[in-house]
């Protein structure tokens, strides 16, 4: 079994959702990670508990309680979705009613990553 402890970025392969070129490390963990956040639980027919409910604060008053569920609702998703990263911290640069942006700092194997502007 894998374990975050002896997992290298470098065993992150995927492909690119937009392209369909195969992209590795830190690229293929940050379109994971915008897959998740940027999915609205409930949308997807075959697995409807896939995603975050981040996007559904894009249009929320901007406030303390609101970036408060914003940073909440990115750790429960990260947690469930994403194992194979510890989630560090979660920096919401931008939002704005109906814009968000958030950077995301995570390890994988020891190795701290800062990801900006994930969402």
């Amino acid at each position: 079994m894998i374990t975050n402890a002896n997992l290298l970025l470098d065993d992150f392969v995927g492909v690119d959702p937009t392209t369909g070129a195969t992209i590795r490390g830190e690229a293929h963990l940050r379109a994971c990670l915008n897959a998740i956040l940027s999915t609205l639980i409930g949308s997807l027919v075959m697995d409807r508990d896939f995603g975050a409910k981040t996007r559904q604060r894009m249009d929320a008053p901007t406030n303390a309680d609101t970036l408060a569920d914003i940073v909440a609702d990115t750790a429960v998703a990260v947690r469930r979705w994403e194992p194979r990263v510890i989630l560090r911290r979660v920096i919401v640069r931008g939002a704005d009613i109906g814009s968000l942006t958030v950077d995301l700092v995570v390890a994988v194997g020891g190795r701290t990553i800062i990801l900006e502007g994930v969402v």
